[in-house]
């Protein structure tokens, strides 16, 4: 038969962009056409954002010499990073108006600023979006990669 979205997708290996932490052991990437995913599972990057302050010989009496260093190493403390790479554990279906309505504070950017969700009321899959949770095996910001 036909198999499920859960029977097609878990289990293979995905890719989240401008992944955003929530807490040490959970992010999100913002919402991109219908879909979004959840990272769950290890996102400490205090090594590599140490390596990188050492690389841009940044330290308490030092600032980042340019607007470039300052961006990475803000983003890196706050574990902000470009992709996510990981396999797939479970995918859900979940009512847009539910999931945006009920964004906790913490996942407020989820949304992109320049653009909104667009929910249309002539079909029931339209007010629809998929949600996959990943595993991350990998994380990649724009200035170190780092293997889990």
């Amino acid at each position: 038969g036909i198999p499920t979205l859960s029977e097609h997708f878990v289990g293979k290996n995905a890719v989240a962009k401008s992944v955003t932490p929530i807490n040490d052991s959970a992010a999100f990437s913002r919402y991109d056409n219908r879909l979004w995913t959840a990272v769950v599972g290890e996102f400490d990057l205090s090594a590599e954002t140490a390596l990188l302050e050492k690389d841009l010989f940044v330290d308490a009496d030092n600032p980042a010499l340019s607007l470039d260093a300052a961006a990475g190493l803000l983003t890196a403390k706050k574990r902000i990073v470009a992709e996510v790479g990981g396999e797939i554990t479970e995918v859900l279906v979940e009512a847009m108006g539910n999931r945006f309505s009920n964004l906790p504070d913490a996942m407020d950017s989820m949304v992109p600023l320049d653009s909104a969700p667009e929910i249309e009321t002539t079909s029931k899959l339209n007010n629809s979006l998929l949600r996959f949770n990943i595993e991350p095996k990998w994380i990649r910001h724009d200035y170190f990669f780092k293997k889990l």
